[in-house]
């Protein structure tokens, strides 16, 4: 699509990281896995990609991961914590001090359960 050319543009075929900012990631990684292939093709360098995330879910990245497989491109994932309770949950949204380490090791633990998963 339109931003994948607009990065041809700017890095030719040269682009090797590709970081997603500015969003809550598990809102869209299950729309970037579809253009995985054609960021592969276009930009054959690509070896990295990573993003934070507030985990408020974990399975899009379970997904994303798996997507990834024979690619040959590493993630890079950034855990945001606010702090206790009294922060993250006025920040974020009630009980979300409790939610975000337990997807953070449900996260880790589907991952340690993909036999088929390389990190």
């Amino acid at each position: 699509g339109k931003p994948i050319e607009r990065l041809k543009e700017i890095y030719g075929d040269g682009l090797k990281t590709l970081g997603f900012w500015g969003t809550e990631p598990t809102l869209t990684l299950d729309l970037i896995q579809p253009l995985l292939p054609q960021l592969t093709r276009v930009f054959p360098k690509l070896n990295e990609m990573s993003f934070s995330t507030s985990m408020i879910a974990f399975e899009p990245i379970v997904r994303f991961i798996e997507a990834l497989q024979g690619y040959g491109i590493k993630l890079k994932v950034q855990v945001s914590l606010d702090g206790p309770s009294f922060i993250t949950d006025k920040n974020r949204f009630r009980g979300a001090a409790k939610k975000v380490p337990k997807n953070f090791f449900a996260l880790v633990s589907a991952i340690q359960d993909q036999k088929t998963i390389s990190y």
